[in-house]
């Protein structure tokens, strides 16, 4: 499926496995700082069975931004999509680009 506009994610609470997959999937990440991931193939030291938390994974590069709780979460949300309705498409096309070769120069 190619998708013009960036996709972005929303995570809250404990994600592995298959919702983690499709996280990684979106060109942003957002999820509140309590949140838990467990990467499919990551191999933990030491923590809680390869759970890394949201900053870790910010430093990583699999997550683009913390938020307090769900309800910052959404609101952050609501403001990345006025902002993409208000662009060209050619322009959220260049920001999707940009957003994925930023994921992937992390990983």
């Amino acid at each position: 499926l190619a998708v013009r506009v960036p996709v972005v994610g929303l995570c809250d609470g404990c994600v592995g496995g298959l919702g983690m997959a499709l996280l990684l999937a979106c060109d942003l990440l957002v999820c509140t700082s309590s949140a838990s991931l467990r990467p499919m193939s990551w191999q933990g030291s030491g923590g809680s069975e390869g759970l890394i938390s949201a900053q870790e994974a910010v430093i990583l590069g699999l997550v683009g931004r913390t938020v307090g709780d769900t309800q910052e979460m959404l609101q952050e949300f609501g403001v990345l999509q006025q902002q993409f309705e208000t662009c060209y498409s050619t322009s959220l096309h260049n920001i999707k680009t940009s957003m994925r070769g930023m994921r992937q120069s992390h990983r």
